[in-house]
Parts: structure tokens; C-alpha cells; sequence
């Protein structure tokens, strides 16, 4: 079970990492503790969330974690009663995944920002126009500058909405976008550059002619 600093649920904990990511970066202090029971607790070999230390109760969890007193007490309660029944009626978070962690003493992974190195992810970038022009603040185009895939602020662009491979779609869709749009300005250029040389050179050969 996935926690912040005031012991509430936050996010479905069979999130894809991204939209975990994009939520605890929401929460106080972006800070989020995975709870886990005895049960439950295994510790990975190569260990990317760390282990901030284990308790015989959940109030001296919430003491050492600076929990309000009986705040992760509640939520607790409120999850495992719905765990045994197969249900998460709060984040719909699938049954097969659901286990009651109701069995001391139990163990906190520290998922906070920066303290985490695989709690999750984010995504995020430049603005841009639909083909692939990187705006200012104002929302005007930056001419010749432009940004796609995970550079780019595009339909995923804060890693809550996002799936796996997603990326791959943004940077071909909005890339061919931007190469397109990127051509038509050069082949503008060079009609505009042509038109100047013609100008200057009729002009030229007037003068010559007179």
C-alpha cells in the first residue's frame, strides 16, 4: 500500500511507474511510503527503493514516519477490510493484486522524490505547436526550432496518462509532423532567397542594359 506524509492513498499501487511518479510528485513534500506487512515484505537482491526500517505497530510507523497519529491506522483498516473482499472501491486497483497487509510487523520503502531510484518516472518537455514547433511562454512559435517524442509536451505530458511505448508513437507521429513542417519552411526560404536573387539580378541586368 502506497502512502504520503498524511497517511492517505494517493494512486492505485498497480500503476504503471510513470502515473505513480506523476502522483507522488503531487503529494507534501513529494514524499510516499510503500507499506508492506510481514507477509509481504521481501527484499530485492539489488535494492532500488530503499528500506527505511521496520515497526512492531503500525503507531510506532506512524511515529517514526511523522505520520499523523491514527491517520495510516485508518487507512490501513479501510484497505484491508476492501482487500479481503476483492474490491478497491477508492482507486480500483485490480483483485488479483489486492492482499489485506494486516499482519505485523511491517516494513516502509521510501518511493519519495529523489530518494527512490526506480519508483518511477517522468515525463515532460517543450511546448509545442501540433507539428512540432517549440513555443514560448507567450505561446508563440520559436521559427526553425522544434521538439518531438520525449522532448516534447505532447498528449503524455506529465507521465499520469502515459503507457508503455507511448513515446515511440509521439516521437514518429509528431517527428514526421515536424520534418514535414520543417521542409515546407526551407522550401519557403529558398522561394523567398530565389525571389530576392531573381530581383537582384533583373535589377542588375538593367542597369547594364541602360
Amino acid at each position: 500500500m502506497i502512502v504520503n506524509k498524511l497517511g492517505q492513498r494517493f494512486v492505485a499501487e498497480d500503476s504503471y511507474h510513470s502515473r505513480t511518479a506523476g502522483f507522488i510528485m503531487d503529494q507534501p513534500g513529494s514524499a510516499a511510503y510503500l507499506i508492506v506487512d510481514e507477509a509481504h515484505l521481501e527484499r530485492p537482491t539489488m535494492p532500488l527503493v530503499p528500506l527505511i526500517d521496520g515497526w512492531e505497530t503500525v503507531a510506532e510507523m506512524e511515529a517514526a514516519l511523522g505520520i499523523p497519529p491514527g491517520n495510516l491506522t485508518a487507512t490501513l483498516d479501510r484497505y484491508n477490510t476492501y482487500a479481503a473482499r476483492g474490491e478497491d472501491p477508492d482507486f480500483h486497483k485490480q483483485p488479483e493484486f489486492l492482499a489485506p497487509q494486516d499482519k505485523g510487523p511491517w516494513g516502509a520503502f521510501d518511493m519519495s522524490l529523489g530518494k527512490a531510484m526506480y519508483a518511477g518516472f517522468t515525463l515532460g518537455g517543450l511546448a509545442t505547436s501540433v507539428d512540432g514547433e517549440v513555443l514560448r511562454d507567450d505561446g508563440s512559435v520559436i521559427p526553425g526550432l522544434y521538439a518531438a517524442g520525449a522532448c516534447a509536451s505532447n498528449i503524455a505530458q506529465d507521465g499520469k496518462g502515459y503507457a508503455s511505448g507511448t513515446q515511440l508513437g509521439e516521437g514518429s507521429f509528431f517527428g514526421r509532423r515536424a520534418g514535414a513542417h520543417a521542409a515546407r519552411r526551407a522550401g519557403a526560404c529558398r522561394r523567398v532567397e530565389c525571389g530576392r536573387r531573381s530581383a537582384r539580378g533583373a535589377a542588375g541586368w538593367g542597369v547594364q542594359a541602360r
